[in-house]
């Protein structure tokens, strides 16, 4: 699994409850635009970023978190996943970390936003002699 996340292509972190940073793969360092991101607060990095604000649960534990921000323009969805917690209350638990994948989605966000913008309109015109 470690291989895996290493050599994955897709920015990976893996922060403390409190949002310090013990692990991260290089796509994540290029995103951060920086070599040196341990032991620092991900917010020094991702200033938009909050560990605090997920959107939602992606499951029924509340394993799984959903959260969105943007950096240098770009758009990302960021899937958190919990590791190491035995407690169920995820606001008061310190003592857990949390797996970061960061999903670019500002290409799907252009298409959306273009999507929903343009309407179809159809008319139907009656001339009477």
């Amino acid at each position: 699994m470690y291989n895996a996340l290493t050599h994955s292509s897709i920015p990976v972190s893996i922060v403390k409850r409190n949002g310090i940073v013990v692990w991260s793969n290089e796509p994540f360092m290029k995103l951060a635009e920086s070599n040196d991101v341990y032991k620092l607060p991900i917010t020094d990095y991702i200033k938009s970023f909050d560990i605090n604000s997920f959107g939602s649960y992606d499951s029924e534990d509340g394993s799984k978190l959903v959260f969105k921000t943007t950096h240098n323009g770009r758009s990302y969805k960021i899937l958190g996943n919990i590791l190491n917690t035995s407690s169920s209350d995820l606001k008061s638990d310190d003592n857990y970390y949390i797996a970061l994948y960061w999903y670019d989605n500002t290409e799907f966000d252009l298409l959306s936003k273009k999507y929903y913008s343009e309407a179809f309109v159809s008319c139907i015109i009656v001339i009477d002699n």
